[in-house]
C-alpha cells in the first residue's frame, strides 16, 4: 500500500513554509514559551522533510533520522 500520493515538491513546500513560520516566531517573540514552540515547529518541519524524502525514494533513512 503506497499511502497518499502527494508529490514531494508539495510536501517540501509545506515543510519550508513551516520552517519559515518557526523562524519568524523565533525572531519576533520574546516570551520563552513562544520561542520554544517556534523551535519545535522548525524541528518538526525538518523532520517532515526527512520523512517525505525517505518515503519518496523508498528508503527508511528519513524515518531513522526523524527518530534520532
Amino acid at each position: 500500500m503506497d499511502g497518499l500520493n502527494i508529490p514531494l515538491n508539495h510536501i517540501l513546500l509545506v515543510s519550508s513554509l513551516l520552517f519559515a513560520i518557526g523562524m519568524m516566531g523565533l525572531m519576533i517573540r520574546r516570551n520563552i514559551i513562544f520561542i520554544l514552540m517556534s523551535l519545535e515547529v522548525m524541528l518538526n518541519s525538518a523532520a517532515l522533510a526527512f520523512v517525505a524524502a525517505g518515503a519518496h525514494w523508498g528508503q527508511p533513512d528519513g524515518q531513522i533520522v526523524f527518530m534520532l
